[in-house]
C-alpha cells in the first residue's frame, strides 16, 4: 500500500488526457468548407465587366437609361422578382448569356447603393456567387452579377 498515492494520481492524469482529447475531438469541425469562388465563375466576372467598362453602349444604358434598380434579367425563371423592362436591357443580357458557365444561372441587377436592390429574392439554399463593380458619373450606379447552380 506504500504506492497507493502514485496510483491515483496516474489514474486521474490519465482521465485528464482521456478528457481533454475528448472535448478537443468533439470541437473540431469534422469537415472543411470550401467556399472559394470556382476559376470559371471568376473568369466569367472579369470578361463581363471588362466588357460592361469599354463599351460606351453599355455604360450608357446602365447609367443613363436605367431609371427603376433592380433586376436585369429572370435568371431562367429562377428569379421571383420584377426585372428591368427597357429595350437596352435585352443588348446586355444577350452579352452576358454566353458568358453564363455551363450549369449556372446569372442574375444581374443595377443600384444606386452599394448593397443589393433585389432584397430577398436571391436564393439562400445556393452558393451565390457575386461580385459587382461601380459604374462612375454624374448618378453613379453599382452593376452586380450573381452566378448560383442551376
Amino acid at each position: 500500500m506504500v504506492n497507493k498515492k502514485g496510483f491515483i494520481r496516474t489514474l486521474e492524469a490519465v482521465f485528464a488526457v482521456i478528457l481533454l482529447l475528448t472535448i478537443i475531438y468533439t470541437t473540431t469541425p469534422s469537415q472543411e468548407i470550401d467556399i472559394s469562388k470556382p476559376n470559371i465563375i471568376t473568369q466569367a466576372h472579369s470578361v463581363i465587366f471588362a466588357e460592361i467598362s469599354t463599351n460606351q453602349d453599355h455604360r450608357n444604358c446602365l447609367l443613363n437609361e436605367i431609371v427603376t434598380h433592380g433586376a436585369l434579367n429572370n435568371a431562367k425563371g429562377q428569379y421571383s422578382g420584377s426585372t428591368v423592362p427597357h429595350i437596352c436591357v435585352q443588348e446586355i443580357n444577350n452579352f452576358i448569356e454566353p458568358f453564363t458557365p455551363h450549369g449556372y444561372v446569372y442574375l444581374a441587377e443595377v443600384c444606386n447603393q452599394a448593397k443589393s436592390c433585389l432584397g430577398r429574392n436571391i436564393p439562400a439554399e445556393k452558393s451565390v456567387f457575386a461580385e459587382s463593380i461601380m459604374l462612375a458619373s454624374d448618378n453613379p450606379k453599382v452593376f452586380r452579377v450573381y452566378f448560383w447552380e442551376e
